[in-house]
């Protein structure tokens, strides 16, 4: 396992754990080679124990979508291992073999998200700012939206050019024919119906009529419902990846076919991510 090691700020712990569930800013710095956008401190940290409405409804939001993942009792139990580790499983699906079919539903109509309906697709998702939208549009991502009687559903971003990650604040190096899925949600209302794993289908589908070889896409290991899905669909876990959050500092490892380049990008190994299995 390699380990790698990012300066931060460092903060009291009770500020940094409840801002790990805050949507924060991005700001411009021109001293992070790795891009132009990193993690700045939010409202809860440059203004002291000042928590703003938005923040505070963003981290219950954030509180009962974990909750829901692992239940009421594991959630004791998975919030402070989280605070203290990330965890990500990367999951690849080889083009060159056999997708699995993919099936007909005739409630579910899927477009491109536009302008037209910004607001309605931020509506579905609260930890979803526009300004984080706007900054994927930027780096040539694409959201797919699912709509079921006139309602966002869910959405899938990915993307086939290096793409900033804020979970992991790092960016993600994607080699010529992968495509990243780097974020799939499903509206609560619409949940366990199979959705996610028929947007994974698609997108393997779509991927394979336009040339790509691979579908990489990450998900937290506490994430039982998305790692279902992904499963399901025929995506094999290659490697982990992730950080320790130590008084303010991260230390990043990876594992398996997941590695980071000399510039500190995450990178999947071609040569070892064929035929792996879990992990």
């Amino acid at each position: 396992m390699a380990l790698y090691r990012k300066k931060a700020i460092v903060f009291p712990i009770s500020l940094i754990t409840l801002t790990d569930f805050v949507p924060r800013r991005y700001k411009q710095c021109s001293c992070d080679r790795e891009r132009k956008y990193h993690w700045s401190c939010s409202r809860i940290l440059t203004e002291g124990s000042y928590i703003t409405q938005t923040n505070l409804q963003c981290l219950i939001f954030r509180i009962r979508e974990l909750q829901r993942a692992v239940g009421t009792v594991r959630l004791t139990l998975t919030v402070p291992a989280w605070l203290l580790r990330k965890k990500y499983l990367v999951l690849v699906k080889d083009l060159q073999s056999p997708v699995p079919p993919l099936p007909v539903d005739r409630k579910m109509n899927w477009t491109l998200l536009t302008e037209s309906v910004l607001p309605q697709a931020l509506s579905i998702n609260p930890a979803l700012t526009e300004h984080e939208i706007r900054r994927r549009w930027s780096e040539g991502q694409n959201c797919h939206l699912c709509w079921i009687e006139g309602q966002i559903a869910h959405y899938r971003w990915d993307t086939s050019r290096p793409a900033y990650l804020p979970y992991l604040g790092k960016t993600f190096d994607v080699h010529e024919g992968d495509l990243l899925i780097t974020e799939a949600y499903t509206h609560g209302k619409f949940r366990n119906l199979g959705i996610h794993t028929i947007s994974s289908l698609l997108a393997m589908h779509q991927a394979k009529n336009t040339g790509f070889t691979r579908v990489i896409g990450l998900a937290a290991c506490w994430n039982s419902p998305a790692l279902r899905a992904m499963r399901k669909a025929g995506r094999q876990s290659v490697g982990t990846v992730g950080y320790w959050h130590v008084i303010g500092t991260r230390y990043y490892f990876a594992t398996g076919s997941a590695s980071f380049d000399d510039k500190g990008n995450m990178v999947i190994l071609r040569s070892q991510a064929a035929g792996q299995g879990r992990l």
